[in-house]
């Protein structure tokens, strides 16, 4: 996150300068100068430990397991209000802002995704969905517990279509990025290299650096702290006016967003700001992607810090589901409950977690099925100061695109027969 030197002005990133790292310092170093090259470029990869490891359980190399490895496509939010104000191009000012009381963007990235065999109701067979359409991921006391085995276990049935077997079809190329076949032994949560052979997938040498062939793309936010989230012309962050993202993929936000740590919740520079996607995750200011690959299923090695967040979220969660093994965690088959709605990748070890905003939970997520898992491989609990932002209780604060309703309650009937 920060400044970009090569697109100081982007946008929207879809990859970033290539590097090494020292494995033994942890310091990631420029690797390439000559930006001309194929080689000079690599995605924009990390690692989601909770879509990656079927199991909370401490794997301390920088072995990974390919259904967590995401590629992001990252959305700048500070350069976004520039350009719409007409600073970075002409063309900006004349985006509509008036039918929704701001601007409201959508997001959605396909690639990857299979046309679904089975259909719902919503979409027909053989379509591209917008979900993953990989649900075996529950799974009970198999050979090696947690990998897929193709039953239908009670959680995993995440959408409305009529089969009798988890959905699977969805990760037929996820691993074609990183040479690892569909035939390999709990595909695509296998480690298993079976091109090079050395036992592991690693996520620092062949993870961030090749490209994600299945549906593992999502959309990152950064740059967003206060005051760097759009505003319609005329608005001053507190006479309405605002910033909504929508996503069919799941939404991961890197850093303050629409608040600071400096400055809090100050409302003068504020956007009425919601997110509306798969899932959201908050990744704090202190997020490194090469310090997550080289600590996939160790949160304890990716360390949070104090961060604020200040905005409306709509999204979903995993099934709640009855534990099939008994004895992995007293919570897990459940969906982590309200407090862990908004999803987390670090330990946070009793570090503030500021929200400020309304959490609606619509649906399950498609996309993003991994199950709640804490607190050994995906995160540690931060304190969370939630608190409902008041200034939603004022219809013209509300963010762009939400749904208004009208509704005449009859409380009472009286006939009056009085004549005129």
């Amino acid at each position: 996150m920060g400044a970009d030197a090569r697109n100081p002005n982007a946008i929207l990133r879809l990859e970033k300068t290539s590097s090494s790292y020292n494995a033994v310092t942890g310091v990631e170093a420029a690797l390439r100068t000559a930006i001309g090259t194929n080689t000079s470029w690599y995605p924009i990869n990390f690692y989601d430990a909770r879509e990656g490891e079927v199991r909370d359980t401490l794997v301390a190399t920088s072995a990974c397991k390919i259904n967590g490895i995401m590629n992001a496509v990252e959305l700048d939010a500070g350069n976004l209000s520039q350009w719409l104000k007409g600073k970075n191009g002409v063309s900006g000012p004349q985006v509509d802002y008036k039918e929704q009381n701001g601007y409201v963007l959508f997001f959605s990235d396909r690639r990857g995704m299979q046309p679904s065999p089975t259909g719902n109701t919503a979409n027909p067979k053989n379509t591209l969905t917008g979900e993953y359409g990989f649900e075996d991921v529950i799974n009970g006391p198999t050979l090696v517990p947690g990998l897929p085995d193709g039953k239908l276990d009670n959680g995993e049935k995440v959408d409305d279509n009529t089969a009798v077997t988890p959905d699977t079809w969805g990760a037929a190329t996820v691993g074609d990025g990183f040479r690892i076949p569909t035939t390999a032994a709990g595909y695509p949560f296998t480690k298993l290299d079976y091109v090079l052979n050395d036992g592991a997938l690693n996520c620092i040498s062949q993870g961030r650096m090749n490209k994600v062939t299945g549906a593992r793309h999502v959309l990152r936010l950064i740059d967003g702290t206060l005051g760097n989230l759009p505003l319609p012309p005329g608005s001053t962050g507190t006479n309405g006016g605002g910033f909504t993202v929508a996503s069919e993929n799941p939404v991961y936000v890197w850093g303050d967003y629409n608040a600071s740590v400096a400055a809090g919740y100050a409302d003068t520079t504020h956007s009425a700001a919601a997110i509306l996607a798969d899932s959201v995750t908050l990744l704090s200011n202190n997020w490194s992607d090469i310090n997550d690959m080289a600590n996939p299923a160790d949160q304890s090695k990716r360390v949070a810090k104090t961060t604020f967040y200040r905005m409306a979220i709509a999204a979903g969660k995993n099934i709640t589901f009855s534990n099939p093994t008994g004895a992995i965690s007293p919570d897990w088959g459940t969906d982590g409950g309200l407090h862990n709605f908004l999803r987390y990748l670090e330990n946070w070890g009793g570090v503030p977690l500021n929200y400020n905003g309304s959490l609606v939970s619509l649906y399950y997520s498609q996309y993003d099925t991994g199950t709640f898992k804490c607190c050994v491989t995906v995160y540690g609990a931060p304190q969370r100061k939630y608190q409902f932002d008041t200034l939603f209780l004022d219809p013209a604060n509300l963010p762009p695109g939400t749904p208004m309703f009208q509704d005449i309650v009859n409380l009472t009937y009286r006939q009056d027969f009085t004549p005129y």
